[in-house]
């Protein structure tokens, strides 16, 4: 058995004639959104050389001479993941070639026409200056003509250095472009390999035959054909979670996210520098029982299981010290931990608990800081900061641990066994629903030292946050990576302050912050007209928009969920998002029962806002006829669109449904749900200057 510290470029590339395997008997591939944005945050957010586990293989072939290969016992999801991400990646390359190409092209013959006009102007010049009678028109010619001359040079300078960046960019991604081919697929004309996919995944679901799909449709297997000639689309693989996992990391490199050449080319680079260790067993025997040793607990080693190991191995050999005295053995140490984790069972939340408890409290807890250490990631707070933390003083960062533990799992899962105070819980609520995650730095320090006023201060706090929160998910804006340095600096100015600041001066800081750092009211306007397509936070704006209507300490509870665990409301679309084919009614209705017609108007307005709402029971309404969802009651009571919410007030009366009444809606709740977005001295934006684009329907047959 040998292990080794390799990169993802040693792995799959350097070792030119290494294949890997996905036996038949392993599972399919799994890993979808949550996983595929943890892996990209942890390429992006750390420095070259990240360390991503362990790699276990057993050799399937006992030729040294020719094509070896290894079947991947353990670490199959994340290695067929990072391949998809560089055939991701390879598309995009290909693409941004033959841009760059085009570019180099047009600014080439821009600057022959400049050389051209040049030439032209400057023998005028040379003609008019050697006669020897030169006319006052004369000398006006040949002023123009020198300064349309120097314009024209100064074009140039500017052109040349264009085509030298273009040059420069078009080499660096055609060098990329032959390592990540090297890296995808093995060629090696004395063993008669061709385009031989380095890695075969599982048959199951069909996942080598999709896996193989993406690569074609990468253009790795057409590596020297024009993009034209390529696959315009992935066809069935887009729905397969291979196809989607594709889909989703090319749309963080495609040309429409605004990466530079040179982004783009940092980013392969950062995932072939990854490092693993690579583990290659001899036999079946020998990978099960380090299989076991890695994964005791059926699941991988995480950061927090490092930091333990780190914190009670220093408790234990502090605890052996006779002149010292300790108020915790091992053993209470570790019931302790055990104590501290069951509020955050779930390893990503962990992850975000280390890095957020350190930025929270490193300005007002100088002993929980390492001086010099004001930003970290994931791997350096495991890797770095708490291992040293521990070594300082492991008992009390245990003790730290266990304190703030137990408030950040308050807000990861707000439920009544954790939060009693009703009005404080649907606060919390509401931000786990919008995804203000960094926010967790402010509200942890908050509510860890505000305790007794956290019912009063806390939803003052929690509405502006999500109110910031709502319009950077509209408008991007500001960039996911200054979220943690906002609620750092504003976390800090509140700790700077004394203890009996009042609840007024900490609610003005948070608004005043928040305020200088979000954009404009009106850039909110466009995007509340797009599509809603993130089902968690169009119902975070609707239960907004509905909440406003009522005292806040009279809000229903309209996050409620049954015994079973199951939302109460859910969120509905009015005109069904579900296949029209055969819903006599809504084809009547939108297309005078042109199925295809129907269809197409049905895409360009069942994601608005206005064609969402909020009603229990959503799979009994479906695709009901419009009246049918809206009178729908059981057991006599209403559960459509008479369920006395307000926001459906003004659907009771409606006898159709369709583009109109969708965009006349979509306006209307808009007009409800930007007061209530607003900061500081911010007045509420001319809707009419922004009005929304008119619908283009199809023409009717």
């Amino acid at each position: 058995m040998k292990a080794n510290e390799r990169t993802i470029d040693t792995i799959l590339r350097s070792a030119r004639l290494h294949a890997y395997v996905i036996p038949p008997y392993q599972r399919e591939y799994r890993w979808k959104a949550e996983r595929w944005e943890m892996l990209l945050d942890d390429i992006q957010q750390n420095s070259p050389g990240y360390f991503i586990g362990a790699l276990i293989f057993i050799r399937a072939t006992n030729d040294d001479h020719g094509l070896q290969e290894f079947n991947v016992v353990d670490g199959q999801q994340r290695l067929a993941t990072l391949t998809i991400v560089l055939s991701a990646i390879y598309r995009a390359i290909r693409e941004r070639i033959e841009h760059t190409d085009r570019q180099k092209q047009r600014l080439l013959a821009k600057r022959e026409k400049h050389e051209e006009k040049i030439k032209g102007l400057s023998k005028t010049v040379e003609s008019l200056e050697a006669r020897g009678d030169v006319s006052d028109r004369d000398i006006a010619t040949i002023a123009k003509s020198k300064l349309e001359i120097k314009e024209r040079q100064d074009e140039m300078q500017a052109n040349n250095k264009q085509i030298s960046e273009c040059r420069r960019d078009y080499e660096e991604l055609i060098g990329t472009k032959k390592l990540i081919e090297e890296m995808l697929v093995i060629n090696d004309s004395d063993h008669g390999l061709r385009d031989r996919p380095r890695l075969k995944l599982s048959y199951q679901k069909r996942d080598n035959e999709h896996y193989e799909a993406v690569l074609k449709f990468s253009g790795v297997f057409n590596r020297d054909d024009p993009l034209e000639s390529l696959p315009s689309s992935l066809g069935e693989t887009a729905r397969h979670n291979i196809g989607k996992c594709f889909q989703f990391f090319y749309g963080t490199v495609s040309k429409k996210k605004g990466l530079s050449n040179t982004e783009v080319v940092q980013l392969y680079k950062k995932v072939a520098d990854l490092l693993i260790v690579d583990i290659k067993a001899d036999n079946s025997s020998d990978a099960y029982v380090l299989f076991e040793s890695l994964n005791n607990r059926g699941e991988p080693l995480t950061g927090l299981d490092l930091i333990k190991n780190s914190i009670l191995a220093k408790i234990d050999d502090d605890s052996r010290l006779s002149d010292r005295r300790f108020t915790l053995s091992l053993e209470q140490a570790s019931e302790k931990w055990q104590d501290f984790i069951r509020h955050l069972a779930l390893p990503k939340d962990q992850d975000k608990f280390l890095r957020h408890l350190y930025l929270a409290f490193k300005l007002k807890l100088p002993q929980f800081r390492i001086d010099g250490v004001d930003r970290v990631t994931a791997q350096t707070v495991v890797g770095d900061v708490f291992p040293r933390l521990a070594e300082r003083n492991a008992q009390t960062l245990l003790e730290h641990f266990h304190q703030k533990a137990a408030i950040y799992g308050q807000l990861v899962n707000p439920d009544p066994s954790r939060v009693p105070e009703t009005r404080l819980r649907r606060a919390l609520v509401n931000l786990v629903q919008i995804e203000a995650v960094p926010a967790r730095i402010l509200l942890l320090f908050l509510l860890s030292e505000f305790r007794t006023d956290r019912e009063k201060l806390i939803p003052q706090i929690a509405d502006l946050v999500s109110r910031f929160f709502i319009r950077r998910h509209l408008t991007d804006y500001p960039k996911g990576r200054e979220l943690d340095d906002i609620f750092v600096e504003l976390t800090e100015d509140i700790a700077r302050r004394s203890r009996d600041v009042s609840l007024d001066e900490i609610r003005n800081t948070v608004e005043a912050t928040l305020g200088k750092f979000i954009g404009p009211i009106h850039d909110v306007l466009p995007a509340l007209r797009e599509d809603m397509v993130k089902a968690a936070f169009a119902r975070a704006i609707l239960v907004r928009v509905e909440a406003q209507h009522y005292d806040p300490d009279a809000v229903p509870d309209l996050w409620a969920v049954d015994a079973d665990g199951r939302q109460t409301l859910t969120l509905e679309h009015i005109l069904p998002q579900g296949e029209l084919s055969g819903v006599s009614w809504w084809c009547n209705e939108l297309a005078g029962g042109r199925v295809d017609e129907a269809a197409e108007i049905q895409d360009k307005v069942v994601q608005k806002l206005g064609n969402l709402t909020l009603t229990g029971f959503n799979p009994e309404l479906s695709n009901k006829p419009f009246p049918e969802k809206r009178d729908y009651a059981r057991g006599g009571k209403n559960l459509g669109y008479r369920n006395g919410l307000r926001i459906n007030s003004t659907l009771i009366d409606k006898v159709t449904w369709g583009p109109n009444e969708i965009q006349e809606r979509t306006e209307l709740l808009i007009r409800l749900l930007v007061p209530s977005l607003l900061f500081g001295s911010e007045t509420i934006p001319d809707y009419s200057a922004q009005s929304a684009e008119p619908i283009n329907l199809p023409d009717p047959e």
